[in-house]
């Protein structure tokens, strides 16, 4: 999809999150992981710690078994939207758009205020400069931002 200057907007759709494949040895180290981290709770005294291991690894789990849904991005001169959720660009301080290690492109958006400060929006099928050109009528661009969040590459490293 090309910017044309008559375009009012762009629409695809993701998944709402990245579902990987985890080999046995996936699960071998972080069983071990697991271990070790209620071990040293156990040693320290510390049972929060033990109650918040076993809770992430609930969540981990319950993850694997669930498929990601659909989620349908539309970016038009109002704002941008994401599933049911309306951002203003009012709300949001600027844009960048990066291409991860895996090679694919991604649109993260900065919000100007709240906890969650990024909005990451894969974009699939969707040409970036199309994007950025549309964006750029709107909000800034962050030169600044020009690789993937530590956070972001984490996840995708540790499969999770």
């Amino acid at each position: 999809m090309t910017f044309m200057p008559e375009q009012t907007g762009f629409t695809w759709t993701f998944k709402e999150f990245d579902q990987h494949a985890r080999g046995v040895w996936w699960y071998v180290i972080a069983g071990v992981v697991v271990a070790l981290a209620v071990l040293y709770s156990f040693a320290t005294n510390n049972f929060l710690f033990t109650v918040i291991v076993v809770l992430v690894v609930l969540i981990i789990f319950a993850r694997q078994f669930q498929s990601p849904a659909d989620v349908t991005c539309e970016i038009a001169p109002t704002g941008i939207r994401v599933g049911n959720k309306q951002y203003s660009f009012n709300d949001l301080a600027s844009f960048s758009i990066i291409e991860r290690g895996d090679g694919a492109r991604v649109l993260y958006v900065h919000e100007a205020r709240g906890l969650r400060n990024i909005l990451p929006l894969p974009l699939i099928d969707i040409e970036p400069e199309s994007i950025k050109l549309f964006l750029m009528e709107f909000l800034d661009e962050d030169a600044d931002h020009q690789y993937e969040p530590m956070w972001d590459w984490l996840m995708r490293t540790l499969r999770l």
